[in-house]
């Protein structure tokens, strides 16, 4: 079972940039860089994503940013998997890596596109079993410049939802355009 949770990930993510802004001491230490130094850990909701398999953490992408594409805030609304996976796959030309999760081909920037039923907060669990319905979308993004590129995918599949489409973190609205 994986289990990809926020608020686990931000606490990660902050563990790990208290962990890097101490100096080693004794003999053979290095310096490591000042928390100063380091990047915002909450800006473009920047952190490692890690998977979660019986209490084991696997580092799958040291520096990544998500879009959220959903109903409304409640995450109300729910769309048949089938439909959105044979669109993603046949409209959009991603490859589907497992039951729930696609990813880009080649030729396009990297992305995994991960699809799930939540609750009404957003938290979901993916054991890679089929769910006839989901009511979430979210856009796994390394970080990279650009980020129009990745606005865009997510417009595509938030209009053909009739969705919207944020990023939570910067609580910035992609789709529809303010």
């Amino acid at each position: 079972m994986f289990i990809v949770g926020h608020f686990l990930l931000e606490k990660m993510a902050e563990s790990a940039s208290e962990r890097l802004s101490h100096t080693g001491s004794g003999s053979g230490a290095r310096s490591l860089p000042k928390a100063s130094k380091l990047p915002n850990w909450h800006s473009k909701r920047l952190r490692s994503t890690f998977l979660v398999r019986k209490h084991h953490f696997y580092l799958t992408n040291s520096m990544s940013w998500y879009i959220t594409i959903r109903s409304d805030n409640a995450y109300s609304r729910f769309v048949s998997t089938t439909e959105i996976s044979d669109y993603l796959t046949h409209m959009l030309g991603l490859s589907q890596t497992s039951p729930l999760s696609f990813s880009t081909e080649a030729e396009m920037l990297p992305c995994q596109v991960i699809i799930a039923k939540c609750n009404s907060l957003g938290n979901y669990n993916l054991d890679n079993l089929v769910t006839p319905q989901i009511n979430v979308i979210e856009l796994v993004c390394p970080w990279t410049d650009n980020e129009l590129w990745y606005d865009l995918l997510a417009s595509k599949i938030a209009s053909f939802l009739n969705w919207q489409a944020f990023e939570d973190h910067e609580e910035r609205r992609i789709w529809p355009a303010n």
